[in-house]
């Protein structure tokens, strides 16, 4: 699931889907995740950076992902995407 969900955040953040923060922290925490044999490592810093911008990446595209629909057709809220994993959809109490 951590492979799925990283393959998930990578390929939209490598299709600029995603705008990144300009600060030296994230680019140089985020830069420290990388793929090895078809599994996300990372080897913390000596400053304690240790890859949570990724992680935190990752869950939070996850997490707003089924969700994203809704913006584009109200139509969407009521019967979900397909790719959602079993979770269970949002439905809004009043909709029009």
């Amino acid at each position: 699931m951590k492979t799925y969900l990283g393959d998930l955040c990578s390929a939209c953040f490598n299709d600029n889907h995603y705008t990144a923060p300009p600060g030296a922290y994230y680019k140089t925490d985020h830069r420290l995740v990388i793929k090895d044999r078809g599994a996300y490592i990372c080897d913390p810093s000596p400053d304690g950076l240790h890859g949570d911008t990724f992680d935190s990446g990752k869950l939070a595209h996850w997490a707003l992902t089924p969700s994203l629909a809704a913006f584009l057709d109200p139509a969407a809220i009521r019967t979900g995407p397909t790719h959602c994993l079993n979770r269970p959809h949002f439905s809004p109490s009043r909709l029009p």
